[in-house]
């Protein structure tokens, strides 16, 4: 089986001045991420098929109409942008993404002072304004005139509502980020024409500068600039309560746009220039799952979206640009020849004893090969790692059905992997020598810039069965400039009872990606299942179903 989990990495980014200048948020529709630019004053549509290769499509700029535009949203032809600077709210045609063009603009100084979020309901658009302590409505029934003052409404309240920012509408309730007044309000948007307050946490210490929130049942997930993630409970809209928080100036600095998948949510954060994932499936006790800090793409981090396949998308005021992340989950392999990414289902078979190009990286390629094991199961019983240099290393599954004596076997000697380095091409090497040790030191020199240690599964590895049978788990832990991964030996976990012989029988290899420098500079039949690159027609005929199918949260594997 093969999985892949890292901290937050990059796959590409885009930056321009002035389309993406002081960009601010992003909303992604499709295949198409829509930008708002403070600074630029302009909505910059970026095309994001490939990830790997993001790539501008069309902006429109003008300082009068998109005057510090902040929020967006996108239905159907339609931008609908929260201009901070014009106090407005302005449309934008979109229908065709490498021209667009400002529609129409409804200015209002007192109803729209500060706008800077924006949500649609029907033909009606919600806007928060931060300047003005309020919540607005707009008649957007004709995109082309917006309209406040004959059909639109506004709730005002300098307590509850003090510096409103980001905001969610579910059902009859907006959910907002109350940023001034450090809280959380619960407004109710049943009656567009009369809105009111129905609930809020105002001054409340776990809600400090509260900025971006999304909401998931009967919970809101807070983002707060004063380095917080708040989980707040809302199935009593009149009295919403805090259920846990995770406080974090180091990662969670500055904390403002926030995405939901599952159990993790995933934080853009200004000060800490960082994208944060944050466990949540233990709402009383959120944890920090990873983070990635990155002084330069991700300087001035205001929002984050993710896409149809869980990439992560952040845009960065002071980078004036959007960068492309990719994070999963350590996952453990199964028994069917799958590979999934994100939402993305993926069922194939590789071409059975033959050494195929799993990843390739500029200084490393890992191959293998796979044996069947029944009539739709595969696994791997071999890789081989190499290297521009011609440096390689051999990792096959010993055949654990000779057994072996443990009263003369040498304690210390690796049980189930068989492991040699070598120089040369694989099939015609000019030296070979065996690695036995259960606890080899692996320097750079013997594997072109790679370096690593074999050691055993403890029993204390709380991830996997530390056994096959009665052998250890052992794995071959390797780092380098493009890549750290783990090749370990394991167990058909499938297989127990009646059947638990086979769990040995089909003791086969994982391959387990910790970490990827870039994913733009991956290839290999691996990257393009998961949809990173272009599939090629050979990876196209491994595939045997494509699907789609709601993952639970964010997952990149190969289960084999």
């Amino acid at each position: 089986g093969i999985a892949l989990a890292a901290d937050p990495v990059a796959i590409n980014d885009v930056t321009a001045t002035p389309d993406l200048q002081g960009a601010f948020h992003v909303t992604i529709v499709g295949t198409n991420a829509f930008v708002t630019a403070e600074s630029g004053n302009s909505l910059t549509i970026v095309d994001i098929s490939t990830p790997s290769s993001l790539s501008v499509t069309g902006t429109v700029q003008d300082n009068t109409n998109l005057n510090q535009p902040r929020g967006v949203v996108v239905s159907g032809s339609v931008a609908y942008v929260a201009c901070y600077g014009g106090h407005s709210l302005t449309t934008v045609d979109v229908s065709t993404p490498a021209s667009p063009s400002v529609l129409g603009q409804v200015i209002d100084a007192t109803n729209l002072n500060g706008a800077i979020h924006v949500q649609l309901v029907g033909t009606n658009a919600f806007v928060s304004c931060h300047l003005g302590n309020a919540l607005a409505v707009v008649d957007v029934s004709t995109s082309a005139t917006p309209d406040y003052a004959t059909a639109g409404s506004s709730l005002v309240d300098a307590t509850n509502l003090q510096g409103p920012a980001g905001f969610v509408i579910s059902g009859n309730y907006a959910y907002i980020a109350v940023l001034s007044g450090n809280g959380f309000a619960v407004v109710d948007v049943s009656n567009a024409a009369s809105l009111s307050l129905t609930g809020g946490l105002i001054g409340n210490a776990d809600l400090t500068q509260a900025a971006g929130v999304v909401v998931s049942g009967t919970l809101a997930y807070v983002a707060c600039f004063g380095g917080k993630l708040t989980i707040v409970d809302v199935s009593t809209p009149a009295s919403p309560s805090v259920t846990g928080s995770l406080s974090d100036t180091t990662n969670l600095n500055g904390a403002w746009g926030i995405a939901l998948s599952g159990s993790y949510a995933y934080v853009a954060t200004y000060t800490s220039k960082s994208v944060a994932v944050v466990d949540v499936s233990t709402p009383a006790s959120p944890t920090l799952a990873d983070s990635k800090i990155d002084t330069t793409k991700l300087d001035g981090s205001r929002a984050v979206a993710l896409d149809a396949s869980n990439n992560i998308y952040v845009s960065s005021a002071s980078y004036n640009g959007l960068s492309a992340w990719s994070w999963t989950s350590p996952a453990s392999a199964g028994s069917d020849p799958v590979a999934r990414y994100g939402n993305m289902v993926r069922v194939f078979e590789l071409p059975l004893g033959e050494l195929v190009p799993l990843v390739v990286t500029p200084d490393i390629t890992i191959q293998g090969s796979v044996f069947p094991g029944g009539p739709w199961e595969q696994w791997f019983n071999r890789m081989v790692l190499s290297t521009p240099d011609e440096r390689f290393m051999d990792i096959r599954m010993a055949d654990l059905s000779l057994g072996f004596n443990r009263s003369t076997f040498q304690r210390n000697h690796l049980q189930t992997l068989q492991i040699t380095v070598g120089e040369g091409s694989i099939s015609n090497p000019r030296r070979l020598k065996r690695i036995s040790s259960s606890s080899a030191i692996i320097d750079a020199e013997s594997m072109g810039g790679y370096e690593g240690v074999t050691r055993r599964v403890l029993r204390s590895f709380s991830s996997h069965n530390p056994m096959i049978g009665s052998y250890n788990r052992e794995c071959v832990d390797l780092a380098g400039y493009w890549l750290h991964f783990y090749v370990c030996s394991a167990p058909a976990d499938e297989y127990y009872g009646d059947f638990r012989h086979l769990a040995v029988e089909y003791a086969h290899l994982d391959l387990l990606l910790i970490e990827i420098r870039d994913h733009g500079k991956l290839s290999g039949v691996l990257p393009e299942l998961w949809g990173i690159v272009p599939m090629s027609e050979t990876t196209k005929s491994y595939v045997i179903e494509d699907k789609t199918a709601n993952i639970s949260q964010h997952s990149s594997s190969i289960d084999l």
